[in-house]
């Protein structure tokens, strides 16, 4: 147990490590990359990516990264641009940027309460209505703050403060999804299945025309035919969702800068280019993620479909077995008044008779859940300790885990909150998340089986469960698939239990899914 806590503690050392200097020297570039245009010699531009960095890294490692975060501004800002004021004033400039940027990491983590997937609507609005007006409020703080400090003369903030904000926004609201979904392991997985798509290849080499065309041309033409990008980003949204519209609008934003970077434009023309760029953006954002949402809801519907087919069979088999199972027992029952008259024979056959009703006693449980779960009763919805149900099915599989020898771990805060379930179809939830976990790790018997399961509060109105075993681990090419009916890894497994699982959890309005990496892991949200 050493050994492994040992381990884990080394691995969340090297990904600390790994996670700190990444976001150091990526703040870094993307600070010098974008420093074009700065108000006097200010870093207020009318592009400026890296507070999507600080925002993200807020958002997905929370605020203990705060310090972390602060340093990284301090020093690029203030040292590499090197500010003619005193050390206390860079750090109170640097401080109100932190501040702001964890003030909108914490607005989207906890008011919002965004999914890192942006899977809906609500989630990219939200997201996107945050950044923009986080953007704004920390502008006015900033840009009043070099008011004050004599950096910047008090008739130039107006125009100071819409670039800070038409900066931050746009940088923000083009690098801050991309890295969400480098984050989401799905979503990185649709990234990567999107590089490698050809058929996706046409319509980006399209963007890069329409680019030529447009910044190739004499500027005062250039403002006219910067419309004619909103056709691709359209059709490329509305053909692969929401990811190739990431893309895409990052290829325009990186020709748009380029071609700014290499052409002597006045500042009143860059700015208009962003502001049209920021519309195109939103174009993008909202019709990529509505086309995510029919996807999901096509598929939904095509698997429901399937499952009301299942769960028809199941109730009919449930009708058809229940009868032989009674007589099973009541077999088992008349073996042992015949065990009594038999003195010599009598305690094994009274021992194989309580096993046959343990067993039958045990399937007849399980046809009746099943009959329970048919698809025309309505949910019977009951508020409780999470905790119970949990507990019931590590209680189902004691036998199971013990004879397997797999170290079963349970944590979860002592001020968790009941939710709002139907508990026999969250039992089978449960039953069946934990029993492939065991069947997972029964696969590989010579490394250590340790199933850990832990819970926590996940924002305001949620929970989150987490269930990681020692396995071998989801492939990454199957995360979706596993959740199909039929589809299944094991052999003699009829692939119908993690589908099920998964419309039980949608119909209490939670989700469901995996996550590739060293052994299994599951993870289940639930609304409190």
């Amino acid at each position: 147990m050493q050994i492994v806590e040992l381990l884990r503690h080394r691995t969340r050392l090297v990904d600390t490590m790994r996670v700190a200097l990444l976001f150091s020297a990526s703040y870094f570039l993307l600070n010098e990359v974008s420093f074009i245009y700065p108000l006097q010699e200010l870093n207020i531009t009318p592009w400026d990516p890296q507070p999507a960095l600080a925002v993200a890294l807020l958002f997905l490692r929370g605020r203990f990264w705060l310090p972390w975060a602060f340093g990284t501004v301090f020093f690029t800002e203030f040292f590499i641009r090197d500010l003619p004021v005193s050390v206390p004033t860079k750090l109170l400039l640097a401080a109100l940027l932190t501040c702001g940027y964890a003030v909108i990491a914490g607005a989207l983590r906890r008011t919002l309460e965004i999914s890192p997937d942006l899977a809906t609507r609500k989630d990219v609005i939200s997201m996107a209505v945050a950044v923009v007006l986080g953007a704004g409020a920390v502008g006015t703080v900033y840009v009043g703050a070099l008011s004050l400090c004599e950096l910047l003369p008090v008739q130039l903030y107006p125009s100071a403060l819409f670039r800070f904000w038409l900066g931050n926004s746009i940088g923000m609201l083009v690098i801050l999804p991309l890295l969400f979904f480098l984050a989401d392991p799905t979503r990185r997985y649709e990234l990567w299945a999107l590089m490698r798509n050809r058929e996706a290849a046409m319509p980006f080499a399209l963007v890069i025309g329409v680019l030529a065309v447009v910044f190739l041309r004499d500027e005062a033409e250039q403002y006219k035919l910067f419309y004619l990008l909103f056709l691709p980003i359209i059709w490329i949204a509305a053909r692969h969702g929401l990811a190739a519209a990431l893309v895409a609008v990052a290829i325009i934003q990186a020709g748009v800068i380029v071609s700014v970077v290499s052409s002597d434009r006045e500042i009143f023309e860059v700015l208009e280019l962003q502001t049209l760029l920021l519309c195109l953006v939103f174009t993008g954002l909202v019709l990529g993620v509505a086309v995510d949402e029919w996807r999901v809801a096509s598929q939904r519907l095509a698997r429901a479909q399937q499952l009301t087919l299942v769960g028809e069979m199941a109730t009919a088999l449930a009708h058809e077995l229940n009868q032989p199972l009674t007589a099973l027992s009541t077999y088992a029952d008349a073996i042992r008044l015949l065990a009594a008259s038999n003195a010599e024979l009598g305690a094994p056959l009274v021992e194989t008779a309580e096993r046959i009703r343990r067993v039958a006693r045990r399937s007849a449980d399980t046809v009746a859940r099943f009959r329970r779960m048919a698809p025309n009763r309505p949910p019977q919805l009951h508020r409780t300790s999470i905790i119970e149900p949990l507990r019931r099915a590590i209680d189902n599989l004691h036998e199971r885990t013990e004879r397997a020898g797999v170290l079963v771990e349970l944590k979860f805060p002592d001020d968790l909150p009941a939710v709002t379930v139907d508990q026999e179809r969250i039992d089978f939830v449960f039953l069946n998340l934990i029993g492939n976990a065991l069947d997972a790790m029964q696969a590989q018997p010579e490394a250590p089986a340790s199933l850990r399961i832990e819970l926590k509060r996940d924002g305001r109105n949620h929970v989150l469960l987490t269930l990681r075993d020692s396995g071998p681990g989801v492939p990454l090419a199957m995360i979706e698939n596993i959740f199909e009916p039929f589809q299944s890894g094991k052999a003699q497994g009829m692939g119908l239990g993690l589908a099920i699982s998964r419309s039980i959890v949608e119909s209490h309005g939670g989700r469901l899914w995996a996550e590739p990496g060293s052994g299994g892991i599951f993870h289940l949200r639930l609304p409190l």
